[in-house]
């Protein structure tokens, strides 16, 4: 059996902590956000340019995230400003600031057309109780009895839940497009199966790969299938 260390080679023996960064390359920045769920983090980064930053990613809509951010930026960038975010995919842990940005930050942001249409729409379908519907596919799929009745004695998780108040207007980033953030030249490839339309950002001046849930080290990518 070939290990993992044989074919990955990890440059960082531990995370940054919370609120602190890791500069992974001239001007690129590695945080982690902690998450309260299973998966108990979620990577994001922050490109330094000359007179602003680029965000990769935001973290789910909750305090600690919230904090995490301010804190990066205080100790960290005071002197320049937000300016671009860039959404990798829809999922919440990567979003759900996105409207905490847009609401304390002057910023612009950058997502596929798919993404950016599919949390608009999940934001706002909001159930107290699942749906007969969301039940007939949960039967369909096979779903454990025991599992199937508590699911359907409880609240759904809704994407509301972990995502801030959404905002209005994107710029569409599509396949192969050639970009800029912070003076580094991107080529935008569009990936599947984790989520539609996953963004993944290629370095075209530099060696970097911002690959997000796409490539995953030490578990495979979730392939989710929902009623929606």
């Amino acid at each position: 059996m070939i290990q993992r260390s044989e074919v990955i080679k990890f440059p960082y023996t531990s995370p940054p902590m919370p609120g602190a960064l890791k500069e992974i390359s001239d001007g690129v920045y590695w945080a982690q956000m902690r998450l309260p769920m299973l998966i108990d983090h979620v990577n994001v980064y922050v490109l330094e340019g000359i007179s602003d930053l680029t965000i990769i990613d935001t973290g789910l809509n909750v305090q600690a995230c919230k904090s995490a951010w301010l804190e990066i930026i205080k100790n960290n960038f005071s002197t320049k400003p937000v300016k671009k975010i860039v959404i990798t995919h829809h999922h919440p842990d990567h979003i759900g600031l996105l409207g905490w940005f847009c609401e304390n930050f002057d910023v612009q942001v950058f997502a596929s057309r798919t993404s950016w249409l599919l949390a608009r729409m999940l934001y706002f379908d909001e159930q107290n109780q699942p749906s007969s519907r969301s039940k007939d596919f949960w039967i369909k799929a096979g779903m454990d009895k025991k599992i199937f009745e508590k699911k359907c004695a409880a609240r759904p998780f809704n994407f509301s839940d972990g995502v801030s108040e959404f905002p209005v207007g994107f710029t569409a980033l599509n396949q192969g497009d050639e970009i800029y953030f912070s003076e580094k030249k991107w080529r935008i490839e569009i990936g599947s199966g984790h989520a539609p339309d996953h963004v993944t950002l290629w370095g075209i001046d530099n060696p970097l790969i911002f690959s997000g849930d796409q490539v995953i080290p030490g578990i495979s990518s979730n392939l989710g299938v929902y009623p929606t």
